[in-house]
């Protein structure tokens, strides 16, 4: 259909509502326009503010959740930084990490297992508690320049147990 055809039929469809709107008296035709009015307003509010602004409060409670993401990543940027000013970070040598190593492990006790190959080192425990593996963690992180790699750890009634792979870094 063409748009002469489209208004032809909007313009026939329309003649009586014309029509009816001139039979009208000034007080009426007022009437029927605040009526149309406020049924305006209601789709709008309905249709296109009132959804909008429900949406606001789940928007700032979003912004709000990714702001303290952002602030913990921040904190963890100022740690790294920190960390990697510190002097006890220089790279080590094979020995100084070897050393690092066995100092950590022996605090395990007969509870951990050593096992060094390569650039890599495998601990293997048996019922250790969460401080202790903690300290260890923290101290072959810090003292032998170690990362984990592969954690394979099982949590029993008396402690942990399982193996933990450590990445060691390049000795100069």
């Amino acid at each position: 259909m063409s748009r002469r055809g489209a208004f032809a039929n909007f313009a026939a469809l329309a003649q009586p509502l014309r029509q009816r709107w001139t039979a009208l008296q000034p007080r009426e035709r007022r009437g029927v326009l605040i009526a149309g009015v406020a049924v305006a307003l209601l789709v709008l509010w309905g249709g296109l503010l009132r959804p909008a602004l429900k949406g606001i409060p789940r928007a700032q409670a979003e912004l709000a959740q990714l702001r303290a993401q952002n602030d913990q990543v921040q904190q963890q940027v100022a740690q790294a930084s920190v960390l990697r000013k510190q002097p006890g970070l220089a790279p080590l040598s094979a020995q100084q990490r070897q050393q690092a190593l066995d100092a950590a492990t022996q605090a395990l006790g007969a509870a951990g297992q050593l096992s060094v190959q390569g650039d890599s080192a495998t601990l293997t425990l048996k019922n250790v508690g969460p401080q202790a593996l903690q300290r260890w963690l923290q101290a072959v992180q810090l003292g032998a320049q170690a990362r984990p790699g592969q954690v394979q750890l099982d949590h029993g009634p008396q402690g942990w147990s399982g193996q933990i792979v450590l990445t060691l870094a390049g000795a100069p």
